[in-house]
């Protein structure tokens, strides 16, 4: 994780200082901003396979519908297109464990599930469209991501938990909104995949969804 977090924060630093290379170049409408956002996603289920025995066995976990996501970040305007960087985190629960039966266990104990990334985002502004003070976009995310799940008990079983580490991609559609001269609001939604993850014994793959966001951008 360190390894990628360090080659990530590289790539922001150059997309930083070659878009304010593009502002020196005498260009309006461009600078720095700082971000918060929050909200949630649709992520209900997760497909499982306990290598602990052979072959493995082959399940799906259920998660909670409460969750919730919030991110901050550093981005750099240089026109119709942002780059940006942003630390975010995803906090749900695991809800229940069903085997090839399809009959659902409970799971109990610490059925936390974290997730923590370190983002990499380009966005590109319909800045040109005549709609006042809204201003549409598009942005693709590519991130570092640790997956924390906690040990917890599900069949009667416990099951050891303990954190990996991968990548998501994310796919937005936003629109914003204007309320003063360096201050806009959000909404955004999302399509969000993260890889294939290994746990101990235990592989959780085919982790994607929708999520939505709201917050606020602060120009300087």
């Amino acid at each position: 994780m360190a390894t990628g977090f360090r080659t990530l924060l590289l790539a922001a630093t150059l997309s930083i200082a070659a878009t304010t290379g593009t502002a020196i170049a005498g260009e309006e409408d461009k600078g720095f901003y700082i971000k918060a956002g929050y909200g949630g996603n649709n992520i209900d289920s997760v497909d499982n396979c306990d290598h602990s025995s052979t072959p493995c066995t082959v399940g799906t976990y259920y998660l909670k519908d409460s969750n919730n996501s919030w991110d901050i970040g550093l981005g750099y305007d240089w026109g119709s297109f942002r780059s940006e960087f942003s630390y975010e985190r995803t906090n749900q629960d695991l809800k229940s464990y069903a085997g090839t039966d399809n009959v659902e266990y409970t799971a109990s104990k610490d059925t936390d599930l974290e997730i923590d990334s370190y983002d990499l985002g380009l966005y590109y502004d319909f800045d040109k469209l005549d709609l006042g003070k809204f201003t549409p976009y598009v942005g693709f995310v590519y991130g570092f991501t640790d997956v924390n799940v906690g040990d917890h008990n599900a069949n009667a079983s416990d099951v050891p938990g303990g954190s990996s580490s991968t990548n998501k991609i994310e796919y937005k559609l936003g629109l914003d909104y204007e309320i003063a001269n360096n201050v806009d609001i959000y909404g955004e939604g999302s399509y969000i995949i993260i890889n294939d993850i290994r746990v101990k014994d235990n592989d959780y793959t085919d982790i994607e969804g929708y999520g939505a966001k709201f917050g606020l951008r602060y120009r300087f």
